[in-house]
């Protein structure tokens, strides 16, 4: 089962790994996830504007505020089940707490794995909460389109670390990474 520590618990990697290099996002993602973002709110208001009479505006506002709260361990939850063995192992890692004296909930690897696994873990909860919740709901019932839209606007904001750390992780030399509390490693 994950263990639930701090991110300090995290061992260091090997002598002959090097860190990988992030570097600021490129423009082209800020743009999409900015664009992105605008879409699930304007998605949210529309969506909220047809089902206003059967729940109310203090409704909706609960529902989307609800979402947003829920979309973070929804989040990390994804990138635990994306882990080997869904995030049974000893190495996984999952806790909550204050990291820089501010609230977090974080998941954590330590151990090397495949660069195309690293990638899986970091973009996981992107696609499945920006773009499979959503279009799932709005097929289902437009309140849970409220519902889901809203988690999907507060998760592209959201995952834009993991998305700029998987795309210099795919660009990157690396056959494998570690995840270490002050960031990835290559070898």
């Amino acid at each position: 089962m994950a263990n639930f520590s701090t991110p300090d618990a995290f061992p260091r990697p090997v002598h002959f790994s090097r860190k990988v290099s992030v570097g600021s996002s490129p423009t082209w993602l800020k743009v999409f996830l900015a664009i992105g973002a605008l879409l699930f709110v304007a998605l949210t208001i529309f969506l909220a504007t047809q089902i206003r009479g059967n729940v109310g505006s203090w409704g909706l506002f609960g529902m989307a505020f609800g979402a947003v709260m829920l979309s973070l361990p929804l989040h990390e939850i994804l990138h635990l089940v994306a882990h080997p063995k869904f995030g049974t192992t000893r190495t996984s890692r999952f806790g909550f707490g204050i990291i820089d004296r501010k609230p977090a909930i974080w998941v954590g690897y330590a151990d090397w794995v495949s660069r195309t696994r690293a990638v899986f873990v970091l973009t996981l909860p992107f696609f499945v909460l920006a773009l499979v919740f959503p279009v799932t709901a709005l097929l289902v019932d437009p309140r849970a389109g409220v519902l889901f839209a809203s988690i999907g606007a507060a998760n592209v904001l959201s995952s834009h670390s993991d998305l700029k750390v998987a795309l210099a992780i795919k660009l990157s030399s690396a056959t494998s990474v570690f995840e270490a509390d002050s960031g990835f490693y290559e070898k």
